[in-house]
């Protein structure tokens, strides 16, 4: 919730926010390989390698769908509330891909889920329209639930590769995946001129980018 709030807060006073997540996420990923290579981590075996992948993949659209719905006008509570849905799709990607089996206490804790997410998202046929609802936000959350329960089956397939390494290539492909939103036609894309203006504060903002950043990435 709060990576979302300071992105919310970046992007509205007119800072490239996305820019900055890109070029936080270039430094992470060379000290993470500094890391990689003085702590002599091993890297993973070729069959290892489609989870890594795959989980980076996730991760990362997780990650950007649950930033970029707010950024575009859902509010924070709202988006935390609808991610929640991971907990739906994580127990059936579990029973499908893992085959984990499912109690009473898992469909009662669905169930509860489920009710939750309707409530907060309020949708039309239910509730009727105030011409308020931010619906591409609310799919967005909901995909970036989804995106997140498919993540933790790759995490459990690559449970033996060190954090490092899945550290490592998440930060490397959010390089790449950050510099995608500002091409959209919803996402405000600021220039360069505050970062030339106030360099001290863009520091502090990379600094603090780069905290939220690692830790949203590196704790799953």
């Amino acid at each position: 919730t709060i990576d979302m709030v300071t992105s919310r807060m970046i992007e509205d006073s007119g800072w490239p926010y996305w820019y900055l997540v890109s070029g936080t996420c270039l430094v992470a990923t060379a000290a993470c390989l500094l890391f990689i290579y003085v702590s002599k981590t091993a890297w993973p075996e070729q069959k290892d390698m489609k989870w890594v992948i795959a989980r980076s993949l996730l991760e990362s659209l997780h990650w950007h769908s649950t930033i970029l719905a707010v950024i575009i006008g859902a509010a924070p509570g709202d988006v935390a509330a609808l991610t929640s849905v991971d907990i739906i799709a994580a127990a059936f990607f579990g029973l499908i891909f893992l085959r984990e089996t499912i109690n009473y206490l898992h469909f009662i804790a669905l169930f509860l889920s489920a009710v939750g997410a309707i409530f907060i998202s309020q949708p039309e046929f239910l509730f009727g329209s105030d011409g308020h609802e931010n619906h591409l936000g609310s799919v967005l959350a909901l995909l970036s639930g989804f995106f997140q329960a498919a993540s933790f089956i790759c995490a459990r397939k690559s449970q033996h590769i060190s954090v490092a390494i899945l550290t490592f290539f998440s930060l490397l492909l959010a390089v790449f995946m950050s510099l995608l939103p500002p091409l959209l036609p919803m996402v405000h894309s600021a220039g360069g001129q505050p970062v030339v203006a106030e360099p001290l504060k863009a520091v502090a903002l990379l600094l603090i980018l780069l905290l939220l950043s690692t830790l949203s990435i590196a704790l799953p």
